[in-house]
C-alpha cells in the first residue's frame, strides 16, 4: 500500500551523515518546506518538495498535511526489540 503525506509545512529529515547522532549532533536535522513523504508498505520511498513528486507516485491513501510538521519515525531494526 502506498501512502502519501502531502503539502506539509515542514518535513524534518535525518539527511546527511549516516553516523549515530547524540547530544548536539542529534539536533542537526534537515528541513524541507512545502514537502511530501511517500511510504510504500510502511517504508519511506520518497521525500521532497511536493511540486517534485514523481508522477508515478499514485498513492492508495492521500493525506493533506497542510499546516503540519512531519517527522518520520526512525527505527534501527538491528538494535530494537520486538515485544
Amino acid at each position: 500500500m502506498r501512502t502519501l503525506l502531502r503539502n506539509a509545512t515542514r518535513v524534518l529529515t535525518l539527511a546527511g551523515s549516516r553516523e549515530a547522532r547524540a547530544g548536539a549532533a542529534a539536533a542537526n536535522l534537515g528541513e524541507l518546506s512545502d514537502a511530501s513523504v511517500l511510504f510504500e508498505d510502511a517504508r519511506i520511498k520518497w521525500v521532497g518538495p511536493h511540486d517534485e513528486l514523481p508522477s508515478s507516485a499514485a498513492p492508495d491513501v492521500d493525506v493533506d498535511c497542510e499546516g503540519k510538521t512531519i517527522l518520520p519515525d526512525v527505527l534501527d531494526e538491528a538494535n530494537s526489540s520486538r515485544g
